[in-house]
């Protein structure tokens, strides 16, 4: 797991809690070294350092999402640049041909827009109209190098303050565990359901979502790998909300109040093991807290024990890997 004994601020958890500051400080230092490099070369065409940063590191926060961006946009950037300077020469010995260039080579850029590697392609279609329409070999020289500058300079920042998605996502199921124990013991002990909780637990599951292919790449799982926990963390908040409101038909189901201990003591072991796999001591379970006079909540249990022992086993293989261990 992480190694807790490093100062705080260098702890992956710091990161996760701080992701929004941290992309703040981060974006604003590579915008600065911009601006200053720029200040000094006095150079007009410096102003593409500048855009490509926020282009690439503006929206995304996680490093293996900048650095994955920052290498479509300069091969995008290079294949543009490259095909608006074929384009310059044709112009010179048949300006309608270049025309016809243009549409065509634009056209296919469109086609692969829409594909895996959208973001390349519309690079590459955005620098050869730049280039292509501005008529200098010049001035596509020089947006070429500072577009490569640009992406340059996000990728020092990004690993020089990295905020990693597989350690976010991590995280983000650290806390879901967490939770999903204290709604289990609010349950347990036949109160209510906590609505800023449930909320809270279901939000993180979406940004969850949103972090899959980027936590995957990063951890080197497979993505329905990572899908799959976050279909049993569903599950599980869905069994303890029915624990919370008992919204099982009267009569339904009949379970023995031994074997619904039995469970009880199963849903206890495993949030305590899942805990120990995302750095979490939870404890606090106990016959003590149960009410298992309802067939309804003896049934739910059994279910609960199972789903847990689920995410159990699913969890061997991809917490280790997500808490660096087997990252690629």
């Amino acid at each position: 797991m992480f190694n807790m004994k490093q100062p705080a601020w260098r702890h992956p958890r710091f990161r996760y809690e701080h992701a929004g500051i941290i992309h703040v400080i981060r974006l604003s230092a590579a915008i600065l070294v911009s601006q200053i490099i720029a200040a000094t070369l006095h150079e007009s065409h410096a102003v593409w350092m500048s855009v490509t940063i926020i282009v690439v590191m503006g929206a995304l926060p996680h490093t293996g999402s900048i650095i994955a961006k920052a290498r479509q946009r300069a091969v995008g950037t290079t294949i543009g640049a490259l095909a608006g300077i074929g384009v310059i020469l044709v112009g010179r010995h048949s300006p309608w041909l270049a025309e016809a260039l243009i549409v065509a080579l634009t056209a296919l850029a469109a086609c692969k827009a829409i594909g895996k590697a959208g973001y390349t392609a519309l690079a590459a279609a955005i620098t050869l109209a730049i280039v292509a329409m501005s008529g200098s070999l010049e001035d596509g020289a020089w947006r070429f190098l500072y577009v490569i500058a640009g992406v340059g300079i996000s990728v020092v920042f990004a690993l020089l303050i990295p905020a990693r998605a597989r350690e976010h996502w991590y995280f983000l199921l650290s806390d879901n565990i967490r939770d999903m124990a204290f709604l289990f013991r609010r349950a347990n002990r036949g109160e209510g359901p906590e609505m800023g909780i449930t909320d809270a637990v279901i939000k993180r599951i979406v940004i969850q979502r949103g972090l899959l292919s980027a936590a995957a790449n990063e951890s080197g799982l497979d993505a329905p790998s990572l899908h799959d926990i976050m279909r049993r963390q569903r599950a599980i908040l869905n069994t303890i909300e029915l624990m919370a409101g008992q919204d099982v038909e009267e009569g339904a189901v009949s379970v023995k109040v031994a074997d619904a201990r039995q469970a009880e003591a199963s849903v206890a072991l495993h949030f305590a093991r899942l805990g120990a796999k995302v750095g979490l001591t939870i404890v606090g379970f106990g016959n003590e807290y149960g009410q298992t006079d309802s067939p309804q909540k003896c049934w739910l249990l059994g279910c609960l024990a199972r789903q847990l022992e689920g995410l159990d086993a699913a969890m061997d293989s991809v917490t280790p890997a997500l808490a660096g261990r087997r990252a690629r």
